[in-house]
């Protein structure tokens, strides 16, 4: 049970890694998001020595959470700005 703590632990760790990079990356790809995973999963890899397999799914995982981060952002915002408010 401990050694499977640890792994979630790390693995959230991880994806909270791939997170930020998404985040501070964004902008430099503005139409090319496979580039932005696959750097995303490189950034892993190499800088944090992260298996090449979980890298993607954490990546995969990020991105999926940064989208939805996106979707709420422009859902906000639309309700703000409706002609009727």
């Amino acid at each position: 049970m401990r050694t499977e703590a640890c792994s979630t632990e790390y693995q959230d760790s991880m994806r909270k890694a791939a997170l930020a990079f998404l985040l501070r990356h964004q902008s430099e790809h503005l139409t090319h998001d496979s580039q932005l995973l696959e750097r995303t999963v490189t950034h892993l890899v190499n800088a944090l020595e992260v298996n090449a397999v979980l890298a993607r799914k954490l990546a995969e995982l990020a991105y999926s959470e940064l989208d939805a981060v996106h979707d709420r952002q422009r859902l906000s915002s639309t309700q703000h700005h409706t002609p009727f408010s």
